[in-house]
């Protein structure tokens, strides 16, 4: 939600009581970081055969557990439906090709087919724009090494309002 809603927040820089980086969420934010790690590292190590794909009964750190129900619709012809992150090719025409949309699609041995929307409700994707652009400028950023890039990129999401950092509040 704060994404997509970032005025939503309890106070300045707030989320739950708490000041993101500051005041309490530091601890979370390095566990939450930490166990996506594992999480990204143990999935590399399946896809590359490093260790077998099992049924995620394993699943201590918080893999996506439709994986293999995807796959097995992929193999066998399974026509399920998921919420699918793919680029935009054609589901919302209001919204960039090619921005990735997540959106409920068929799976089966054909591939990935996700529902054509048409045209998103103006609110929606005056909200969803903001979101694209703020990623493609963070593409940007990442592919320049662009510090300046960076610190535009976090203001314009809105869960920052200074490029200031800190409780002390010294300037970046």
């Amino acid at each position: 939600m704060v994404e997509f809603f970032p005025g939503d927040r309890h106070g300045e820089g707030g989320f739950y009581g708490r000041t993101l980086g500051i005041d309490g969420c530091v601890a979370f934010e390095k566990d939450l970081i930490a166990r996506d790690d594992r999480a990204f590292e143990r999935m590399a190590d399946k896809a590359y055969g490093r260790i077998p794909v099992t049924d995620g009964g394993d699943d201590e750190i918080g893999e996506h557990s439709q994986l293999l129900e995807i796959l097995n619709c992929l193999h066998s012809d399974g026509n399920r439906f998921y919420s699918v992150n793919l680029p935009n090719a054609g589901q919302a025409v209001n919204l960039p090709p090619g921005a990735v949309l997540e959106a409920t699609t068929l799976v089966n041995t054909g591939g990935f087919h996700p529902l054509i929307f048409g045209e998103m409700p103006p609110g929606i994707a005056a909200i969803l724009q903001r979101v694209i652009g703020i990623h493609e400028l963070t593409i940007k950023a990442a592919l320049r090494g662009d510090h300046s890039l960076v610190v535009r990129d976090v203001l314009a999401g809105g869960n920052v309002h200074s490029p200031r950092r800190g409780p002390d509040r010294r300037a970046s």
